[in-house]
Protein backbone atom coordinates (compact mmCIF):
# COMPACT_ATOMS: atom_id res chain seq x y z
CA UNK A 1 0.00 0.00 0.00
CA UNK A 2 1.11 3.28 -1.10
CA UNK A 3 -0.04 6.41 0.47
CA UNK A 4 0.21 9.71 -1.29
CA UNK A 5 -0.09 13.34 0.72
CA UNK A 6 -2.35 15.06 -1.66
CA UNK A 7 -2.08 19.37 -1.67
CA UNK A 8 0.70 21.51 -0.35
CA UNK A 9 -1.28 22.30 2.89
CA UNK A 10 -1.97 18.72 3.57
CA UNK A 11 1.90 18.53 3.42
CA UNK A 12 3.15 21.39 5.24
CA UNK A 13 0.86 19.99 8.38
CA UNK A 14 1.67 16.74 8.03
CA UNK A 15 5.52 17.37 8.34
CA UNK A 16 5.12 20.30 10.74
CA UNK A 17 3.30 17.71 13.05
CA UNK A 18 6.32 15.18 12.43
CA UNK A 19 8.61 17.51 13.68
CA UNK A 20 6.94 18.15 16.96
CA UNK A 21 6.56 14.62 17.61
CA UNK A 22 10.33 14.57 16.76
CA UNK A 23 11.27 17.07 18.86
CA UNK A 24 8.62 15.46 21.86
CA UNK A 25 6.37 18.58 21.30
CA UNK A 26 2.46 17.86 21.73
CA UNK A 27 1.13 18.04 18.05
CA UNK A 28 -1.85 20.26 19.63
CA UNK A 29 -5.47 20.63 19.32
CA UNK A 30 -7.17 22.21 16.38
CA UNK A 31 -7.61 26.06 17.50
CA UNK A 32 -7.32 27.85 14.45
CA UNK A 33 -9.80 26.82 12.16
CA UNK A 34 -13.05 25.46 11.63
CA UNK A 35 -11.77 22.64 9.90
CA UNK A 36 -9.11 20.95 8.83
CA UNK A 37 -8.96 17.79 6.19
CA UNK A 38 -5.79 15.66 5.69
CA UNK A 39 -6.15 14.75 1.86
CA UNK A 40 -4.50 11.23 0.78
CA UNK A 41 -4.48 8.83 -1.82
CA UNK A 42 -3.73 5.15 -0.95
CA UNK A 43 -2.75 3.29 -4.03
CA UNK A 44 -2.87 -0.27 -3.18
CA UNK A 45 -1.56 -3.09 -5.64
CA UNK A 46 1.29 -3.37 -8.18
CA UNK A 47 0.17 -4.59 -11.45
CA UNK A 48 -3.95 -3.54 -11.11
CA UNK A 49 -3.29 -0.84 -8.84
CA UNK A 50 -6.56 0.56 -6.83
CA UNK A 51 -6.37 4.43 -5.51
CA UNK A 52 -8.99 5.55 -2.70
CA UNK A 53 -9.27 9.46 -1.83
CA UNK A 54 -9.21 9.38 1.83
CA UNK A 55 -9.63 12.81 3.61
CA UNK A 56 -9.66 12.71 7.04
CA UNK A 57 -11.54 15.98 9.09
CA UNK A 58 -10.11 18.01 11.93
CA UNK A 59 -12.59 19.83 14.24
CA UNK A 60 -11.81 21.78 17.05
CA UNK A 61 -13.48 20.17 19.86
CA UNK A 62 -13.20 23.00 22.58
CA UNK A 63 -15.75 24.87 20.54
CA UNK A 64 -18.84 22.21 20.92
CA UNK A 65 -21.24 24.08 23.21
CA UNK A 66 -20.67 27.27 20.72
CA UNK A 67 -21.07 25.32 17.55
CA UNK A 68 -24.28 23.91 18.97
CA UNK A 69 -25.80 26.90 20.17
CA UNK A 70 -25.31 28.36 16.63
CA UNK A 71 -26.61 25.54 14.37
CA UNK A 72 -28.64 23.17 16.71
CA UNK A 73 -30.46 20.56 15.43
CA UNK A 74 -30.14 21.73 11.71
CA UNK A 75 -26.75 20.30 11.10
CA UNK A 76 -26.90 20.75 6.95
CA UNK A 77 -26.37 23.92 7.62
CA UNK A 78 -22.72 23.34 9.46
CA UNK A 79 -19.34 23.45 7.78
CA UNK A 80 -18.69 19.80 8.56
CA UNK A 81 -22.09 19.22 6.58
CA UNK A 82 -20.95 21.17 3.99
CA UNK A 83 -17.42 19.05 3.97
CA UNK A 84 -19.03 15.84 3.84
CA UNK A 85 -21.26 16.15 1.07
CA UNK A 86 -19.17 14.43 -1.20
CA UNK A 87 -18.57 11.26 1.49
CA UNK A 88 -19.06 7.55 -0.10
CA UNK A 89 -21.01 6.57 2.89
CA UNK A 90 -23.17 8.36 5.85
CA UNK A 91 -23.69 7.50 9.38
CA UNK A 92 -26.72 9.96 11.47
CA UNK A 93 -26.06 9.43 14.65
CA UNK A 94 -28.46 9.13 17.33
CA UNK A 95 -28.33 9.50 20.93
CA UNK A 96 -30.46 7.15 22.91
CA UNK A 97 -30.49 8.96 26.75
CA UNK A 98 -32.94 11.65 25.58
CA UNK A 99 -35.88 8.98 24.71
CA UNK A 100 -35.91 7.92 27.71
CA UNK A 101 -36.32 11.23 30.11
CA UNK A 102 -37.73 14.67 29.52
CA UNK A 103 -34.58 17.36 30.08
CA UNK A 104 -34.58 20.76 29.42
CA UNK A 105 -32.69 21.02 26.35
CA UNK A 106 -34.25 17.83 24.35
CA UNK A 107 -38.10 18.07 25.84
CA UNK A 108 -40.11 14.85 26.04
CA UNK A 109 -38.74 11.58 23.67
CA UNK A 110 -41.42 12.65 21.40
CA UNK A 111 -40.30 16.03 21.16
CA UNK A 112 -36.67 14.99 20.69
CA UNK A 113 -37.86 12.37 18.40
CA UNK A 114 -39.34 14.71 16.24
CA UNK A 115 -36.26 17.08 16.01
CA UNK A 116 -34.18 14.35 15.15
CA UNK A 117 -36.40 13.34 12.40
CA UNK A 118 -36.86 16.53 11.16
CA UNK A 119 -33.17 17.54 11.41
CA UNK A 120 -32.07 14.23 9.92
CA UNK A 121 -34.85 14.51 6.82
CA UNK A 122 -33.93 18.27 5.72
CA UNK A 123 -30.11 17.02 5.68
CA UNK A 124 -31.08 13.70 3.65
CA UNK A 125 -33.29 15.81 1.13
CA UNK A 126 -29.99 18.44 1.09
CA UNK A 127 -27.82 15.68 0.19
CA UNK A 128 -30.49 14.88 -2.20
CA UNK A 129 -30.66 17.97 -4.12
CA UNK A 130 -26.73 18.21 -4.25
CA UNK A 131 -26.28 14.90 -5.87
CA UNK A 132 -29.14 15.32 -8.55
CA UNK A 133 -27.82 18.72 -9.41
CA UNK A 134 -24.08 16.96 -9.31
CA UNK A 135 -25.35 13.79 -11.88
CA UNK A 136 -24.67 11.51 -9.04
CA UNK A 137 -26.87 8.63 -7.31
CA UNK A 138 -27.59 8.86 -3.57
CA UNK A 139 -29.54 5.73 -3.58
CA UNK A 140 -26.70 3.40 -4.00
CA UNK A 141 -24.78 5.18 -0.99
CA UNK A 142 -24.58 3.01 2.02
CA UNK A 143 -26.89 5.06 4.64
CA UNK A 144 -26.79 3.57 8.57
CA UNK A 145 -28.82 4.99 11.24
CA UNK A 146 -26.69 4.62 14.27
CA UNK A 147 -28.55 4.72 17.81
CA UNK A 148 -26.25 5.03 20.49
CA UNK A 149 -26.05 4.85 24.34
CA UNK A 150 -27.94 1.17 24.28
CA UNK A 151 -26.44 1.65 27.65
CA UNK A 152 -29.77 2.81 28.82
CA UNK A 153 -31.18 -0.47 28.08
CA UNK A 154 -29.23 -2.18 30.90
CA UNK A 155 -30.04 0.31 33.35
CA UNK A 156 -33.55 0.45 33.23
CA UNK A 157 -36.32 -2.11 35.35
CA UNK A 158 -39.10 -1.83 32.69
CA UNK A 159 -39.47 0.60 29.64
CA UNK A 160 -42.56 2.09 31.55
CA UNK A 161 -40.34 2.78 34.74
CA UNK A 162 -38.92 6.21 34.35
CA UNK A 163 -38.86 8.28 36.94
CA UNK A 164 -37.38 5.38 39.00
CA UNK A 165 -34.57 5.72 36.24
CA UNK A 166 -34.04 8.61 35.31
CA UNK A 167 -30.81 9.42 37.76
CA UNK A 168 -29.27 6.43 36.06
CA UNK A 169 -30.37 7.40 32.50
CA UNK A 170 -28.79 11.18 32.83
CA UNK A 171 -25.82 9.71 34.11
CA UNK A 172 -25.11 8.57 30.68
CA UNK A 173 -24.56 12.21 29.61
CA UNK A 174 -21.99 10.96 30.55
CA UNK A 175 -21.09 12.47 34.36
CA UNK A 176 -19.71 9.40 35.34
CA UNK A 177 -18.18 6.74 33.36
CA UNK A 178 -20.33 3.75 33.66
CA UNK A 179 -19.43 0.33 34.90
CA UNK A 180 -18.81 -1.87 32.05
CA UNK A 181 -21.98 -4.54 32.07
CA UNK A 182 -23.65 -6.96 30.24
CA UNK A 183 -26.76 -5.70 28.56
CA UNK A 184 -29.49 -8.10 29.50
CA UNK A 185 -30.91 -9.20 26.06
CA UNK A 186 -34.79 -9.29 26.70
CA UNK A 187 -34.09 -5.05 27.69
CA UNK A 188 -32.41 -4.23 24.66
CA UNK A 189 -35.03 -6.38 22.57
CA UNK A 190 -37.69 -4.08 24.42
CA UNK A 191 -35.44 -1.20 24.15
CA UNK A 192 -34.87 -1.64 20.28
CA UNK A 193 -38.97 -1.87 19.83
CA UNK A 194 -39.09 1.32 21.70
CA UNK A 195 -36.86 2.99 19.33
CA UNK A 196 -37.87 1.93 16.33
CA UNK A 197 -42.05 2.80 17.29
CA UNK A 198 -40.90 6.21 18.56
CA UNK A 199 -38.49 6.60 15.23
CA UNK A 200 -40.50 4.54 12.66
CA UNK A 201 -41.07 7.77 10.66
CA UNK A 202 -36.95 8.22 10.32
CA UNK A 203 -36.61 4.76 9.81
CA UNK A 204 -39.11 4.39 6.75
CA UNK A 205 -38.16 8.07 5.17
CA UNK A 206 -34.68 6.13 5.03
CA UNK A 207 -35.45 3.32 4.11
CA UNK A 208 -37.83 3.96 1.31
CA UNK A 209 -35.12 6.54 0.58
CA UNK A 210 -31.58 4.30 0.06
CA UNK A 211 -31.16 1.00 -1.76
CA UNK A 212 -28.70 0.76 1.10
CA UNK A 213 -29.69 1.74 4.07
CA UNK A 214 -28.60 0.27 7.80
CA UNK A 215 -29.81 -0.04 11.22
CA UNK A 216 -27.61 0.02 14.40
CA UNK A 217 -27.75 -0.07 17.80
CA UNK A 218 -24.32 0.26 19.63
CA UNK A 219 -23.11 1.41 23.14
CA UNK A 220 -18.93 1.87 24.26
CA UNK A 221 -19.83 0.58 27.77
CA UNK A 222 -21.87 -2.27 27.62
CA UNK A 223 -22.12 -5.27 25.67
Amino acid sequence: IQVVPRGLETIERINANLANVELGKSVGPTTDQDVFAYRTDIIRGTVFKSRYKVEIGDFPGEDSREFTEKFGHLFHQTPYFKWAMEADAFLFIIDLAPTLVTTEEYGTPPEYATKMTQAIRVAWQRLSEYHYEGGRSLPKKPVVLVFTKADVFGVTADISDLPEITKEVLKLGFDTIPTPTEIDSAKLKRGQEYTQKLFADLIQYLSNQSQNYHCLFVSCFSF
